[in-house]
C-alpha cells in the first residue's frame, strides 16, 4: 500500500504492509480442519517475512471471526490470533477487528424484525436510545473476545464501532471500523428465513461520529465486513458517500 499525503508539502511516499484476513469462521466442531488450514496460512506468511523481508505493519480482520458467534468459537480464535501476533511481533493496537454476520450469536436474536427502518432519522434515534442494548446482546460473545484480546487497549469500550489514529512515518492515519452487522438477522421472513442482503444498516450517526473522531488524520482506512451493496437502499448511498469523502482528508 503506497501512502502519499495531500496535507504535506513534501513528496514523501511511504509503503506499509497490511495483513488482511477475513471469514476465518472458527468453529469448535471443525477445530482440527480450521486450525490445520490457518496454521498453514501462518507458515506461508512467515515464509514471506523470512525470505522476502515482508513484515505486516498492521493486521486487519474484517469480520466473521467466529462461525456461529459462540464463546467456544472465540476461544479458538483468541488462541490462534495471539499466536499470530507473537510470531510477527505486531502490537495489539496495530490489529484492527470488525464483526461480520457470523459473529452474531443467533440464540440472542429478538423480535426486531417487527421494527421497520426506512430512513436515517429513525436509525439515528434508535442508535442513541437504550433500546439498542437488547439488540446488541447478540454481540456479547464477540465483545468478550475483543476485551480479552485487547485488554486495556480495547477500542470498543465506548461504542459498537471503533475509530483510532496511528502514526505512519510523518503521517497520521485514521482507522475507522464500521459495524455493518448490527442489524444482521433481524429481517426475517416466512419460516424464520434470514435475508441480510439489502437489509443491513450502518447508519449515518455511526459513520459521521466515527470519521469525526479521526478528522485530524492525513488519510483514513475504513474497515467494514459487508460491501456497500448489502446495505438497505436508503443507507447504501449515504454511507458510501461519507466513506469516500473521508478516504483522504485535507
Amino acid at each position: 500500500m503506497d501512502i502519499k499525503s495531500r496535507t504535506h508539502n513534501s513528496t514523501y511516499t511511504d509503503k506499509i504492509s497490511i495483513l488482511h484476513l477475513s471469514d476465518l469462521h472458527f468453529n469448535k466442531e471443525n477445530e482440527y480442519e480450521i486450525k490445520t488450514v490457518l496454521d498453514s496460512l501462518i507458515a506461508d506468511i512467515k515464509k514471506l517475512k523470512d525470505d522476502d523481508k515482508i513484515h505486516p505493519s498492521f493486521v486487519v480482520i474484517s469480520g466473521d471471526i467466529a462461525n456461529e458467534g459462540k464463546k467456544s468459537d472465540y476461544d479458538l480464535a483468541l488462541s490462534w490470533l495471539n499466536k499470530l501476533i507473537k510470531i510477527f511481533d505486531v502490537d495489539k493496537d496495530k490489529v484492527f477487528i470488525v464483526p461480520g454476520n457470523h459473529d452474531v450469536n443467533r440464540d440472542e436474536l429478538l423480535e426486531f424484525s417487527k421494527v421497520k427502518f426506512d430512513e436515517q432519522k429513525s436509525i439515528n434515534k434508535f442508535l442513541k436510545s437504550t433500546e439498542k442494548e437488547a439488540l446488541f446482546k447478540k454481540f456479547n460473545n464477540f465483545s468478550t473476545f475483543i476485551s480479552e484480546f485487547y485488554e486495556e487497549k480495547n477500542p470498543y469500550l465506548d461504542n459498537f464501532y471503533f475509530a483510532t489514529s496511528v502514526k505512519v512515518g510523518p503521517h497520521l492515519m485514521g482507522v475507522v471500523g464500521l459495524n455493518s452487522a448490527w442489524f444482521s438477522g433481524e429481517q426475517r421472513f416466512e419460516n424464520n428465513i434470514v435475508i441480510d442482503s439489502k437489509s443491513l444498516i450502518v447508519g449515518e450517526i455511526q459513520a459521521r461520529e466515527a470519521y469525526d473522531s479521526v478528522k485530524d488524520a492525513d488519510f483514513c482506512l475504513t474497515i467494514m465486513h459487508h460491501p456497500f451493496s448489502w446495505l438497505a437502499d436508503f443507507d447504501e448511498g449515504l454511507i458510501k458517500m461519507i466513506a469516500m469523502e473521508n478516504r483522504v482528508m485535507s
